[in-house]
């Protein structure tokens, strides 16, 4: 190959890559300014939303404790048993559901001046109390138990 070869080679390599590299520069501003952009265009999620949101999710989240599927943690989340099987939707509903469990807890800790996992922990007395019989719920230790059946007060 001569000089002349091997330049105009060069020339034609430079012409080609470097819009591609340009491109690949740029890539990750777009995605970043289509991030900002989705972000600040999303509503701000009020309590009420919150509510109607858990209260439509209610009846699902109580067939998947139902069944053995998922069970309260003692942080005041649900989680997946270990051999569940749930779907993609069943899924996005427990994150969902956790999500919003996690923003009420941060509400509550602003108000109370006392953290998320605190008041997490709280909720969960209060889910134990009362659950369903048979829902999963965790114990002390982490392992696993299906709760009792509630006590019925005696009529004085």
């Amino acid at each position: 190959m001569n000089k002349r070869m091997i330049a105009t080679a060069a020339c034609l390599a430079m012409t080609m890559f470097v819009p591609m590299l340009s491109a690949a520069d740029e890539a990750p501003k777009a995605a970043a300014t289509a991030a900002e952009t989705a972000k600040s265009s999303e509503k701000k999620i009020t309590m009420d939303d919150i509510k109607k949101n858990m209260i439509a999710r209610k009846p699902k989240l109580d067939k998947l404790k139902k069944a053995g599927s998922i069970g309260e943690t003692l942080g005041g989340f649900l989680e997946a048993m270990k051999d569940a099987k749930l779907s993609a939707e069943e899924t996005k509903q427990i994150a969902d559901e956790n999500e919003e469990r996690k923003l009420i807890y941060a509400e509550i800790a602003k108000k109370e001046s006392t953290t998320v996992s605190k008041v997490g922990e709280l909720r969960a007395k209060k889910i134990y109390s009362t659950a369903e019989e048979g829902t999963f719920i965790q114990s002390k230790d982490g392992k696993w138990e299906k709760a009792p059946a509630p006590k019925k007060e005696e009529k004085k």
